[in-house]
């Protein structure tokens, strides 16, 4: 029959106060490091006195100092860690011929065990068959054996994530309670990542995730409208100005006085304006356009026969659209 854990604690303490067997490393550091953690534990301040015994054991690795830290990590609730320590503790006083020992590190990790917290991630074989599937808990891949069996695990917080090619990541954080709590993980992948765009009217197209080339296009294309209507006002001024310098008798057949003179300089230079403005809102609209219709859904097939045809000329130019709407 087990003991109560009050008996349990004076029977670790005197087991603690026995003699440890040496190891290569720091002996010294870990013996005062070792004699610090006894105290807090004697004085219930467990959480400064298991990362003494860590740096101990860390320092000098006796099965002893293990021992401490064992005890000293299941009055922390660390429950898990706890057995799998006392465990070791078990098989190491076995081969170090410490039958005491290791009978009471065994005891303790039975009484453990029913009260651990514990973790099962289950794989199906269609999963674990996809290609570049990978299994991780808490940012450490997991072996294909380590699926579909319990973990015991610490009260608090586990992170389990999968991904594989082609599919969106799986990613899930599980809360323990303080001990017995068991939950199982079922790896699932909900969604698939296209690897590539395909056309409209191909199978899956339709969801197929595009870029935002619609709205793109809407505002290039404005741009090209807006140069278009510049280069318009632009031609006419042009045109108007030509007609001025004949209008008033300021050029004729045989030449122009300085004021044709100029009237002509300014409605070549508004011509000019009017090309470039053309030009430049023809190509922007005609982008727009491209882009409006590679980012349409396959059944604006009425857009994609639309075909920009600019011309231009010395005093102005024009857009043509050409096509079945």
């Amino acid at each position: 029959m087990a003991l109560p854990r009050v008996a349990w604690a004076a029977g670790v303490i005197a087991l603690l106060l026995a003699p440890r067997a040496a190891y290569a490393g720091d002996a010294t550091l870990a013996e005062a490091l070792f004699q610090d953690g006894k105290k807090l534990m004697e004085a219930h301040d467990f959480a400064h006195a298991c990362p003494k015994f860590k740096a101990s054991y860390d320092a000098d690795p006796a099965t002893g100092t293990l021992f401490a830290l064992a005890s000293c990590q299941e009055d922390l609730g660390q429950l898990a860690t706890a057995w799998t320590n006392y465990m070791d503790v078990a098989e190491r006083s076995k081969q170090e011929g410490r039958l005491d020992r290791a009978q009471a590190a065994s005891d303790q990790a039975t009484l453990l065990a029913p009260r651990l917290d514990k973790i099962t991630i289950r794989v199906a074989a269609e999963t674990a068959a996809l290609p570049g599937f990978v299994v991780k808990r808490n940012g450490v891949p997991m072996a294909a054996a380590a699926w579909d069996t319990p973990i015991p695990v610490d009260p608090g917080v586990q992170e389990v994530e999968a991904t594989a090619t082609g599919k969106e990541p799986f990613h899930q954080i599980i809360k323990f309670g303080p001990q017995g709590d068991q939950q199982v993980v079922e790896i699932v992948f909900q969604d698939s990542v296209p690897d590539r765009i395909l056309p409209p009217g191909a199978p899956g197209g339709e969801s197929t995730r595009r870029p935002p080339y619609r709205p793109i296009g809407y505002v290039v294309g404005g741009v090209g409208v807006a140069a278009l209507a510049a280069g318009t006002v632009f031609g006419l001024r042009a045109k108007k100005l030509d007609a001025d310098s004949t209008k008033h008798g300021d050029c004729d057949a045989s030449g122009c006085d300085p004021k044709g003179l100029d009237l002509n300089h300014d409605a070549r230079r508004a011509g000019n304006l009017s090309t470039a403005f053309f030009i430049g809102g023809g190509v922007f609209l005609a982008a727009g356009i491209t882009l409006v219709i590679v980012g349409a859904p396959s059944s604006s097939e009425s857009l994609a026969s639309l075909t920009p045809t600019p011309s231009f000329a010395s005093d102005g130019g024009s857009l043509t659209l050409a096509g079945r709407l």
